[in-house]
């Protein structure tokens, strides 16, 4: 009897540990969706990126209090990761002597932040989609709930 207690609580813990490896991807209309539930002001972010052939869609939302987040969707995974990595080098170069840094990896997704020298600096890949922000320090809890409830 102890070892079928045993073997059902080992089991469910091994289900609750693999249910978090991967997320579901969101799209442009996923995020235009949370963009108006908040009230931001969406504009197409693709100016920013002409010259870079990997970018297939990118999108800005502003809110009224002057912070922006970006949501790009690009043409593979292989191109999201390398620009997850570079944004998370060019985060960790702002660090000053007291930072926050949270890191989280998974099957098919990567998340930085980094609190520092006044900023909240996101970035969040899932597959071939990426949410990019840096944002001022009193603005973090805000975009952390909007970022949580997007899945990102």
């Amino acid at each position: 009897m102890k070892k079928k207690i045993f073997g059902l609580i080992l089991l469910s813990a091994m289900l609750l540990l693999f249910s978090g490896c991967s997320k579901k991807v969101k799209t442009t209309g996923d995020f235009l969706e949370l963009a108006g539930k908040y009230e931001l002001t969406v504009s197409d972010g693709m100016i920013h990126y002409a010259a870079y052939d990997f970018f297939l869609e990118s999108h800005i939302a502003k809110s009224n209090n002057g912070w922006q987040m970006e949501f790009n969707v690009l043409k593979d995974n292989d191109s999201a990761v390398t620009i997850f990595e570079t944004n998370k080098e060019l985060f960790e170069k702002s660090k000053v002597d007291y930072s926050i840094e949270t890191s989280v990896n998974g099957s098919n997704y990567n998340k930085y932040g980094l609190t520092t020298g006044g900023y909240y600096m996101y970035i969040s890949r899932v597959e071939n989609t990426f949410i990019y922000l840096k944002v001022e320090e009193k603005y973090k809890e805000e975009v952390q709930n909007i970022i949580k409830e997007f899945g990102y």
